[in-house]
Protein backbone atom coordinates (compact mmCIF):
# COMPACT_ATOMS: atom_id res chain seq x y z
CA UNK A 1 0.00 0.00 0.00
CA UNK A 2 2.83 2.80 0.61
CA UNK A 3 5.16 1.01 -2.11
CA UNK A 4 2.90 0.49 -5.00
CA UNK A 5 0.17 2.24 -6.69
CA UNK A 6 -1.42 3.13 -9.99
CA UNK A 7 -2.24 6.70 -8.97
CA UNK A 8 1.46 8.70 -7.97
CA UNK A 9 0.36 11.74 -10.37
CA UNK A 10 -2.48 12.37 -7.93
CA UNK A 11 0.30 13.28 -5.10
CA UNK A 12 1.90 16.33 -4.66
CA UNK A 13 4.95 16.60 -5.02
CA UNK A 14 5.19 13.39 -7.17
CA UNK A 15 7.75 11.02 -6.25
CA UNK A 16 10.78 11.58 -8.39
CA UNK A 17 10.00 9.43 -12.01
CA UNK A 18 13.90 7.61 -11.38
CA UNK A 19 12.59 5.74 -8.71
CA UNK A 20 8.98 5.25 -9.92
CA UNK A 21 9.15 1.63 -11.90
CA UNK A 22 6.91 0.21 -13.73
CA UNK A 23 5.57 -3.24 -12.34
CA UNK A 24 4.28 -6.23 -13.66
CA UNK A 25 1.29 -7.36 -11.96
CA UNK A 26 -1.62 -10.28 -12.40
CA UNK A 27 -3.46 -8.43 -14.47
CA UNK A 28 -0.80 -7.27 -16.80
CA UNK A 29 -0.33 -10.93 -18.29
CA UNK A 30 -1.58 -12.60 -20.90
CA UNK A 31 -0.43 -15.61 -23.01
CA UNK A 32 2.54 -14.83 -24.54
CA UNK A 33 2.87 -11.38 -23.80
CA UNK A 34 2.96 -8.91 -21.14
CA UNK A 35 0.46 -5.34 -21.49
CA UNK A 36 3.07 -2.71 -23.54
CA UNK A 37 1.05 -0.23 -21.36
CA UNK A 38 1.88 -1.04 -17.15
CA UNK A 39 0.15 1.48 -15.10
CA UNK A 40 1.18 0.52 -11.59
CA UNK A 41 4.55 1.79 -10.54
CA UNK A 42 6.55 0.81 -7.39
CA UNK A 43 9.00 2.92 -5.68
CA UNK A 44 11.86 1.24 -5.66
CA UNK A 45 15.06 2.82 -3.61
CA UNK A 46 17.77 1.04 -4.92
CA UNK A 47 19.96 1.29 -7.56
CA UNK A 48 19.30 -1.63 -10.79
CA UNK A 49 22.47 -0.97 -12.39
CA UNK A 50 23.79 -3.38 -9.44
CA UNK A 51 23.95 -6.68 -9.18
CA UNK A 52 23.20 -6.54 -5.33
CA UNK A 53 21.00 -4.88 -3.64
CA UNK A 54 22.41 -0.84 -2.80
CA UNK A 55 20.26 1.74 -1.57
CA UNK A 56 20.25 4.88 -3.93
CA UNK A 57 20.85 8.24 -2.30
CA UNK A 58 17.78 8.96 -1.19
CA UNK A 59 18.72 13.15 -0.53
CA UNK A 60 18.71 13.12 -3.84
CA UNK A 61 15.29 12.40 -4.01
CA UNK A 62 13.27 14.85 -1.79
CA UNK A 63 10.05 14.27 -2.39
CA UNK A 64 10.12 10.51 -2.94
CA UNK A 65 11.81 11.12 0.69
CA UNK A 66 8.42 13.24 1.69
CA UNK A 67 6.21 10.29 0.62
CA UNK A 68 7.91 8.18 2.83
CA UNK A 69 7.89 10.45 5.52
CA UNK A 70 4.18 10.46 5.50
CA UNK A 71 4.17 6.82 6.22
CA UNK A 72 6.88 7.11 8.65
CA UNK A 73 4.88 5.46 11.23
CA UNK A 74 3.88 2.66 9.13
CA UNK A 75 7.29 1.76 7.77
CA UNK A 76 9.06 2.10 10.93
CA UNK A 77 6.80 -0.29 12.82
CA UNK A 78 8.39 -2.94 11.03
CA UNK A 79 10.91 -3.73 13.52
CA UNK A 80 11.89 -6.74 11.18
CA UNK A 81 13.81 -3.89 8.63
CA UNK A 82 15.14 -2.12 10.63
CA UNK A 83 16.72 -4.84 12.71
CA UNK A 84 17.58 -6.83 9.50
CA UNK A 85 20.11 -4.01 9.00
CA UNK A 86 18.14 -1.89 6.52
CA UNK A 87 16.97 1.87 6.57
CA UNK A 88 13.49 1.88 7.57
CA UNK A 89 11.90 3.07 4.43
CA UNK A 90 13.87 -0.04 2.28
CA UNK A 91 11.21 -2.42 1.00
CA UNK A 92 11.71 -5.77 2.35
CA UNK A 93 11.98 -8.26 -0.32
CA UNK A 94 14.68 -10.35 -1.52
CA UNK A 95 15.92 -9.23 -5.01
CA UNK A 96 18.99 -8.68 -6.99
CA UNK A 97 18.04 -5.15 -8.91
CA UNK A 98 20.13 -5.94 -11.89
CA UNK A 99 18.57 -8.82 -12.91
CA UNK A 100 15.00 -7.22 -13.73
CA UNK A 101 17.01 -5.39 -16.84
CA UNK A 102 17.29 -9.10 -18.53
CA UNK A 103 14.46 -10.53 -20.70
CA UNK A 104 12.44 -12.86 -18.29
CA UNK A 105 9.33 -15.38 -18.54
CA UNK A 106 6.63 -13.85 -16.35
CA UNK A 107 3.36 -15.78 -15.06
CA UNK A 108 0.58 -15.14 -12.48
CA UNK A 109 0.94 -17.08 -9.44
CA UNK A 110 -2.88 -18.05 -9.57
CA UNK A 111 -4.97 -18.15 -13.05
CA UNK A 112 -7.75 -20.33 -14.76
CA UNK A 113 -5.29 -20.89 -18.01
CA UNK A 114 -1.43 -20.77 -18.11
CA UNK A 115 -0.38 -17.40 -18.86
CA UNK A 116 3.21 -17.50 -19.52
CA UNK A 117 4.77 -14.56 -21.28
CA UNK A 118 8.13 -13.08 -22.34
CA UNK A 119 9.18 -9.52 -21.05
CA UNK A 120 11.60 -7.56 -22.51
CA UNK A 121 10.95 -3.85 -21.07
CA UNK A 122 12.98 -4.48 -17.33
CA UNK A 123 10.11 -3.85 -15.37
CA UNK A 124 9.81 -5.20 -12.04
CA UNK A 125 7.57 -8.07 -11.02
CA UNK A 126 5.38 -8.15 -7.99
CA UNK A 127 5.12 -10.43 -5.87
CA UNK A 128 1.58 -11.94 -7.75
CA UNK A 129 3.65 -13.24 -10.23
CA UNK A 130 6.24 -15.48 -10.85
CA UNK A 131 9.74 -15.09 -12.92
CA UNK A 132 12.42 -17.70 -14.74
CA UNK A 133 15.45 -14.95 -16.27
CA UNK A 134 16.61 -15.86 -19.46
CA UNK A 135 19.93 -15.61 -18.04
CA UNK A 136 19.59 -18.45 -15.25
CA UNK A 137 17.82 -20.37 -18.33
CA UNK A 138 20.96 -19.54 -20.55
CA UNK A 139 19.41 -20.02 -24.56
CA UNK A 140 16.55 -18.02 -25.77
CA UNK A 141 15.60 -20.71 -27.92
CA UNK A 142 14.86 -23.20 -24.69
CA UNK A 143 12.79 -20.00 -22.92
CA UNK A 144 10.64 -20.54 -26.39
CA UNK A 145 10.21 -23.57 -25.67
CA UNK A 146 9.94 -23.69 -22.62
CA UNK A 147 6.93 -20.65 -23.33
CA UNK A 148 5.05 -22.55 -25.88
CA UNK A 149 4.96 -25.70 -23.73
CA UNK A 150 3.60 -24.11 -21.02
CA UNK A 151 1.41 -22.32 -22.76
CA UNK A 152 -0.12 -25.29 -24.79
CA UNK A 153 -2.63 -27.91 -24.26
CA UNK A 154 -0.43 -30.69 -23.96
CA UNK A 155 1.07 -28.63 -21.17
CA UNK A 156 -2.05 -27.64 -19.24
CA UNK A 157 -3.42 -31.44 -19.55
CA UNK A 158 0.20 -32.26 -18.26
CA UNK A 159 -0.48 -30.07 -14.86
CA UNK A 160 -3.88 -31.26 -13.78
CA UNK A 161 -2.46 -34.90 -14.36
CA UNK A 162 0.70 -34.78 -12.37
CA UNK A 163 0.13 -31.72 -10.21
CA UNK A 164 -3.88 -30.69 -10.12
CA UNK A 165 -3.93 -27.58 -7.60
CA UNK A 166 -6.77 -25.78 -8.22
CA UNK A 167 -8.28 -23.56 -6.22
CA UNK A 168 -11.95 -22.25 -6.26
CA UNK A 169 -13.25 -21.15 -9.39
CA UNK A 170 -11.04 -23.66 -11.35
CA UNK A 171 -7.97 -21.18 -10.75
CA UNK A 172 -4.43 -23.56 -11.24
CA UNK A 173 -1.65 -22.41 -9.07
CA UNK A 174 1.37 -21.78 -11.00
CA UNK A 175 4.02 -22.39 -8.19
CA UNK A 176 7.52 -23.55 -8.45
CA UNK A 177 7.30 -27.27 -7.65
CA UNK A 178 4.76 -27.30 -9.98
CA UNK A 179 6.01 -25.32 -12.97
CA UNK A 180 9.51 -26.83 -12.48
CA UNK A 181 7.82 -30.07 -13.21
CA UNK A 182 6.22 -29.60 -16.65
CA UNK A 183 8.36 -31.09 -19.66
CA UNK A 184 10.68 -29.82 -22.03
CA UNK A 185 11.16 -31.69 -25.67
CA UNK A 186 14.58 -32.07 -26.71
CA UNK A 187 15.64 -28.60 -28.34
CA UNK A 188 17.89 -30.15 -30.91
CA UNK A 189 15.52 -32.33 -32.86
CA UNK A 190 13.67 -30.79 -36.09
CA UNK A 191 10.25 -30.52 -34.75
CA UNK A 192 11.47 -28.35 -32.13
CA UNK A 193 13.13 -26.05 -34.31
CA UNK A 194 10.14 -25.66 -35.83
CA UNK A 195 8.63 -25.17 -32.65
CA UNK A 196 11.00 -22.18 -31.64
CA UNK A 197 10.52 -20.54 -34.85
CA UNK A 198 6.44 -20.52 -34.68
CA UNK A 199 6.41 -19.30 -30.60
CA UNK A 200 9.27 -16.35 -31.61
CA UNK A 201 7.15 -15.47 -34.78
CA UNK A 202 3.61 -15.40 -33.18
CA UNK A 203 6.08 -13.52 -30.06
CA UNK A 204 7.53 -10.92 -32.92
CA UNK A 205 4.13 -10.00 -34.70
CA UNK A 206 3.30 -7.95 -30.86
CA UNK A 207 -0.36 -9.26 -31.36
CA UNK A 208 -2.76 -11.81 -29.72
CA UNK A 209 -2.38 -15.16 -31.91
CA UNK A 210 -5.59 -16.33 -32.91
CA UNK A 211 -6.89 -19.78 -32.79
CA UNK A 212 -5.40 -20.95 -36.04
CA UNK A 213 -1.45 -19.58 -34.29
CA UNK A 214 -2.54 -21.87 -31.44
CA UNK A 215 -3.55 -24.70 -33.18
CA UNK A 216 -0.52 -24.55 -35.03
CA UNK A 217 1.95 -24.40 -31.97
CA UNK A 218 -0.33 -27.14 -29.96
CA UNK A 219 0.25 -29.13 -33.02
CA UNK A 220 4.09 -28.80 -32.47
CA UNK A 221 4.11 -29.36 -29.03
CA UNK A 222 2.77 -32.60 -29.50
CA UNK A 223 4.64 -33.39 -32.65
CA UNK A 224 7.71 -32.42 -30.47
CA UNK A 225 7.03 -34.75 -27.89
CA UNK A 226 6.72 -37.60 -29.91
CA UNK A 227 9.46 -37.61 -32.17
CA UNK A 228 12.49 -39.61 -31.28
CA UNK A 229 14.78 -38.08 -28.87
CA UNK A 230 18.79 -38.52 -29.18
CA UNK A 231 19.73 -42.00 -27.69
CA UNK A 232 16.42 -43.46 -28.35
CA UNK A 233 13.01 -43.51 -27.07
CA UNK A 234 10.79 -41.13 -27.01
CA UNK A 235 9.07 -38.01 -24.74
CA UNK A 236 11.05 -35.55 -23.25
CA UNK A 237 14.48 -34.91 -22.69
CA UNK A 238 14.13 -32.91 -19.55
CA UNK A 239 12.35 -30.89 -17.23
CA UNK A 240 11.92 -26.85 -17.02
Amino acid sequence: RVFISDSWESLSPIPEDDVLLPLITHDNVTPWQVSEHLDTRVLYPYDPSKEKRTLLDMTRYPSAMNYLESHAEQLRGRRYVVEGGRQWFEIWVPHKPSMWRIPKIVFPDISVDARFAIDRSGAVVNGDCYWISLADIGREDVALLMLAVANSSLGKRFYDEVCGNKLYSGRRRWMTQYVSRLPLPDPQTEVASQLIQATRKLLDSGVAPDQKDLARIDELVDAAFAEPIRGGGQGPATLF
